[in-house]
């Protein structure tokens, strides 16, 4: 399902990306090895991405929205 208008305000925005990067994937990511590749799945405007291109070698993303791949 693609998403929604505030979904996509939201989400592409520097304070998102901001929040993800300093807040939200360190804590998720704490004590997790998430080893030599890793599958991301629905990276959207790709905060997540930005951050886990430098945390695993091999990064997989895989996005199912057209207007967002």
């Amino acid at each position: 399902m693609p998403m929604n208008l505030i979904h996509r305000r939201i989400c592409s925005s520097d304070s998102w990306a901001l929040a993800v990067r300093e807040h939200m994937l360190p804590w998720a990511l704490d004590g997790v090895d998430l080893g030599r590749s890793s599958l991301e799945i629905g990276p959207g405007f790709g905060a997540t991405t930005k951050v886990l291109v430098d945390q695993v070698p091999e990064l997989t993303i895989v996005e199912v929205d057209p207007a967002s791949a």
